[in-house]
């Protein structure tokens, strides 16, 4: 029997998208630019203000000057910025756009008086923690160091932060967050793909049934490969600057910014390189997905066992490919927008977090699949087998991050823990929730033979462990490409949802293409008398 998608599931996931865009355009709209202000001092006795803007200026300095002069006035400050000093413009290829790296300025007033010998800022919300994504505002809108004492200097660079909370046309954020539901939602598929591959080398007998829900998931990869190319291309044209060492500037010792260390990654950081190495990942996931489906549904047709042993021989050969390259995709994916930055169990953590993500996704699609009638050739032993495995990947991807954690933490080497540094300064409350939920609810919630079996604990807790995972993902990219300015709000909720539209989309069409149990599979038979 063949899935029926029907036009109200199709109706359903076309709100569902609708709904993800619009808030994603939300999002879009509201995105912010970097900016970053430091207290600096000018001649001996005398401060001024160091404004660093990322990205693009889409206003002028003058009128961000007078802005600022409007805004310290109301708030009780006299400020003379006629001795504007500009320190630092980047302007690549003869373009007058700063988008490159960054614009640098010194605010340094001539005068800079306020009633008494402090003054407040009161009246002025702390933008710059918003932007954080920690808010530190109270109710009414207040500063959260209302009744604190700041020097005049300090109370402009509030009012600095609150006049610069200007719009992104760099847009980090989008590129950012486009590469972490590319790469999340491409990893469901390669994790489904690395299932068929590892039944049929293992020439396991209980996963017969769950062939078809895999197969279906793997549609996704060839349309998840285009968002991921959409990223990539925007980094190898300066659209985006998620991947830093693309930058041919800090490969040249002659320029302002070369970095020694990126320089000396070149033989793997290089653009030729990572292109010709995406080929290679493309072509191999692409191509393995493609032979198995085909070979899947032509067994359906002949049978025997010549085509299962070809599927055996590929299975085993894939696994071999699948070792390597997605380690290699991972270093050069994610783990090289930490440039500085590296780790050897990195690569199997990625790939933990990939595999449980699909098993995941393939349990709550079975239990849906079921309420609808279908799979009823899918027992309580099927899921049993599928829960334990995971149970079992909730826990390998705890020891991997705790066994790659703990040894950088405790060796405590400058440039290797720098890495946590950032993600315990500005991402510690969703990066300790997340190592939390997924090591201590499978553990308390998941251990018991009746858990792993029950249709309602496994959709809780799988829906729950599924969102901390892309939490996870979250986590690996955006430190290292909009660094502090992060958030989780209109954009990346609209995205993720955007996607896991699209995402389950193609997953229904391409399972309504052939019936939903396998026909002629040697292992058919043992497998629809599975009990455990």
């Amino acid at each position: 029997m063949n899935f029926q998608f029907t036009s109200k599931i199709k109706r359903n996931l076309f709100i569902i998208i609708a709904a993800g865009l619009a808030m994603f355009v939300v999002g879009f709209l509201t995105e912010k630019n970097h900016l970053y202000t430091e207290i600096h001092s000018v001649h001996e006795g005398e401060e001024g203000l160091l404004v660093e803007y990322y990205k693009e200026l889409p206003f002028t300095k003058v009128k961000f000057v007078e802005d600022v002069t409007v805004a310290a006035t109301e708030a009780g400050i006299s400020v003379d910025f006629s001795d504007l000093i500009e320190l630092h413009k980047d302007d690549h290829h003869g373009s007058q756009h700063h988008d490159d790296f960054e614009f640098k300025m010194l605010l340094t007033p001539h005068s800079l008086e306020t009633e008494g010998e402090h003054g407040h800022s009161e009246a002025h919300g702390d933008a710059h923690a918003e932007d954080h994504g920690d808010s530190h505002a109270e109710e009414g809108g207040h500063d959260a160091h209302a009744g604190v004492h700041h020097t005049p200097m300090e109370t402009l660079e509030h009012i600095v932060h609150e006049v610069g909370s200007f719009n992104d046309t760099g847009h980090a954020r989008t590129w950012s967050n486009l590469l972490v539901n590319a790469f999340f939602f491409f990893g469901i598929g390669l994790g489904a793909l690395f299932f068929i591959a590892l039944q049929y080398a293992t020439e396991s007998g209980w996963g017969v049934v769950y062939k078809r829900i895999l197969e279906a998931i793997i549609g996704w990869l060839p349309i998840g490969a285009i968002f991921l190319i959409i990223v990539f291309v925007g980094a190898s044209m300066h659209w985006n600057h998620i991947y830093h060492w693309m930058d041919p500037e800090v490969h040249n010792p002659e320029s302002a910014h070369f970095d020694i260390i990126i320089a000396n990654k070149k033989p793997f950081l290089s653009q030729w390189f990572f292109w010709l190495m995406n080929a290679v990942y493309f072509a191999v996931f692409l191509l393995f997905a493609r032979g198995f489906r085909k070979r899947s549904l032509q067994e359906d047709l002949e049978g025997g066992t010549k085509i299962h042993m070809k599927n055996f021989a590929k299975g085993a050969l894939f696994l071999v490919l699948f070792g390597y390259l997605s380690s290699a995709m991972s270093w050069q994916w994610v783990m090289s927008i930490d440039t500085h930055w590296f780790s050897t169990l990195y690569g199997w953590y990625v790939f933990s977090g990939i595999w449980l993500s699909a098993t995941i996704f393939i349990l709550l699609l079975t239990f849906w699949l079921k309420g609808l009638g279908y799979l009823d050739f899918i027992n309580e032993s099927h899921i049993h087998d599928m829960g334990k495995w995971m149970f079992a990947i909730s826990f390998l991807w705890t020891y991997l991050f705790f066994s790659q954690f703990m040894l950088i933490w405790y060796a405590n080497i400058p440039e290797e823990v720098t890495y946590y540094l950032d993600r315990f300064g500005d991402y510690k409350w969703i990066l300790w929730t997340t190592v939390a939920v997924n090591f201590v609810i499978p553990i308390i919630l998941l251990m018991s033979r009746e858990a792993k079996r029950s249709k309602n604990t496994i959709i809780i807790i799988g829906s729950i462990l599924f969102v901390f995972h892309w939490v996870d993902v979250f986590i690996l990219v955006m430190p290292g490409s909009v660094f502090d300015h992060w958030a989780i709000g209109f954009l990346e909720v609209g995205m993720f949802v955007a996607f896991l539209g699209m995402f389950i989309y193609t997953v229904l069409n391409t399972l309504s293409k052939a019936p939903m149990l396998v026909k002629n599979h040697p292992y058919l038979d043992e497998n629809l008398h599975h009990h455990t």
